[in-house]
């Protein structure tokens, strides 16, 4: 009898819908102005499986640096569950929007990947983790591109063009599981 009461209070923990933690804007600074590398600045939305927008999903990002290294030897991780330097959290506003400013990513060192950012997502319900990379990165294979579709801005696979400063712009939406 202890034992299934446990378990169902365990389970109603787990039906509650995470909320944003106090504190989390729609936009966030990964990479400030002193890190190296070209900047980028990410814009999207966040839609649910009903196709609205979703305010107050939690989204963290994580990538390497210019030189495609996540994490230099004796560097610091601000969060102990990615082992990356540069890394940021947010939640989307009430409209879905996000905006990330960064850095351009490198491709890991001796080639091959293409470089990209990874994107963990948190509705409330469901978590998700997706990658956005970029149209222009000599490392994407003609069969990366065809598996990446005509997804528009859902594609893992972006287009990124420049702006009269030099800082390179790209727009990533999603779409959760989660509806409400």
């Amino acid at each position: 009898m202890i034992r299934t009461i446990i378990r169902m209070q365990f389970l109603a923990l787990l039906s509650v819908p995470l909320l944003a933690s106090p504190g989390l804007t729609s936009h966030i600074v990964i990479a400030g102005p002193n890190e190296p590398g070209q900047r980028l600045v990410v814009t999207g939305r966040v839609y649910g499986a009903d196709g609205k927008p979703r305010g107050g999903v939690v989204i963290e990002a994580h990538h390497t640096d210019a030189s495609g290294i996540y994490l230099a030897e004796g560097a610091h991780a601000p969060n102990p569950k990615v082992a990356a330097r540069l890394f940021g959290r947010l939640a989307t506003a009430p409209d879905g929007t996000y905006r990330i400013d960064t850095i351009r990513p490198g491709s890991y060192p001796g080639g091959g990947a293409p470089a990209h950012i990874h994107i963990h997502i948190q509705d409330g319900r469901h978590e998700q983790f997706e990658i956005l990379e970029f149209a222009d990165d000599r490392n994407l294979t003609p069969a990366m591109r065809a598996k990446d579709g005509a997804g528009g801005t859902f594609a893992t696979i972006q287009p990124v063009s420049r702006d009269a400063a030099g800082a390179w712009h790209c727009t990533r939406d999603f779409r959760t599981a989660g509806g409400k």
